[in-house]
């Protein structure tokens, strides 16, 4: 019994301690002032792309244990918001594969909203969570950026390795 019950703690350990690190959602990237990272909706979760058949197919097709892909890839530039690609799993995928109305940049209209970009990678705080060098507070409206404000961190908000 004393094994039994042994066994059950320890395969229950195992479970939680595995099931604590999930794989990273995708997420959609930005391009900006030469400096890199993610940006999202205020709201919640992803940028919207246009529609698209193919854009629907891939998304049904994709064998990934992260989600959120397809996401694109986007590029801040001259006040306004650009698609450039789109990314997934298993790599990138040119704009044209799966939006032949699209040119490559591709002025993102169909976006408006408000809207974070976190850029450059620095590290990871006390609390597991990312910090970047720049974290960019957006208001676009149909692909132009009508307010950004910046929030610049430094490598001093890092903690200290051991």
């Amino acid at each position: 019994m004393r094994y039994l019950l042994t066994c059950v703690v320890s395969t229950l350990l195992a479970l939680l301690t595995t099931a604590t690190h999930a794989t990273e959602p995708l997420h959609d990237g930005l391009v900006f002032q030469g400096k890199s990272g993610i940006i999202y909706p205020v709201k919640c979760c992803w940028m919207e792309l246009p529609s698209s058949e193919a854009l629907t197919a891939i998304r049904r097709k994709e064998l990934c244990s992260a989600i959120g892909g397809p996401v694109g890839n986007f590029r801040l530039q001259d006040g306004k918001l650009w698609l450039t690609e789109l990314s997934r799993c298993s790599g990138t995928i040119p704009l044209s594969q799966v939006f032949s109305d699209l040119a490559n940049p591709a002025h993102a209209i169909w976006v408006t909203g408000a809207f974070v970009g976190k850029l450059n990678w620095l590290c990871l705080g006390n609390d597991d969570r990312s910090i970047f060098e720049l974290e960019l507070s957006l208001q676009i409206e149909r692909g132009v950026v009508v307010s950004i404000s910046e929030y610049h961190r430094d490598k001093s908000k890092c903690p200290t390795q051991l």
